[in-house]
């Protein structure tokens, strides 16, 4: 069994690499890239580009636990990935 630390396996051969990649995608260099480029919201705070004005904000957020993640994750993925079939 591999354990995970801080979203590197300890197994990894390239843990100093992975470590400045992880530390990469929290800059603000990435967070200015990933927007448009993968079309999602950054983890650190940056001006977005005018097209995200245009994107619909749900009224409606669903914020749970990990706990409560965890409990249910398995039945989740499992239903997600029957209805993908």
């Amino acid at each position: 069994m591999q354990i995970e630390v801080a979203g590197i396996l300890k197994s990894s051969k390239n843990q100093a690499l992975a470590r400045k990649f992880l530390a990469f995608t929290q800059s603000k260099q990435f967070a200015e890239i990933i927007p448009t480029g993968n079309w999602a919201y950054p983890v650190v705070k940056v001006e977005l580009p005018k097209a995200f004005e245009q994107l619909p904000i749900p009224s409606k957020s669903f914020l749970m636990s990990g706990e409560e993640v965890q409990k249910h994750r398995k039945d989740w993925v499992r239903e997600w990935l029957k209805v993908l079939k």
